[in-house]
């Protein structure tokens, strides 16, 4: 997972370096994040009592999987600004905002 101000904020380090022309660049925070820990960190962070029920794994569900930002680093000088906790807080203070404006 990454937040999109960094993500936006790759594309315009690619724009400006030319070592980056052709390059396969992955972008993220380098972190592994499970869907039950984002889950988890919403529900804590929402601050609601939500109830979800867990199943087994889906045929074909990949688990530990994390974008290898090597490249973007040493080409980009790229580190990701916004971490996982401060990502979700941004996002779900934008989401109260829609439901005031609605």
């Amino acid at each position: 997972l990454v937040y999109i101000d960094d993500v936006v904020d790759s594309f315009l380090n690619c724009l400006d370096c030319e070592r980056s022309y052709g390059q396969n660049i992955n972008i993220g925070t380098g972190v592994r994040t499970s869907v039950r820990e984002l889950i988890d960190d919403m529900i804590t962070l929402y601050g609601k009592d939500i109830s979800v029920k867990y199943e087994g794994s889906t045929a074909g569900d990949i688990h530990g999987i994390y974008a290898d930002i090597t490249r973007a680093q040493q080409k980009l000088n790229f580190t990701p600004k916004i971490d996982l906790e401060t990502g979700l807080l941004k996002m779900l203070d934008w989401v109260k905002g829609q439901k005031n404006n609605a």
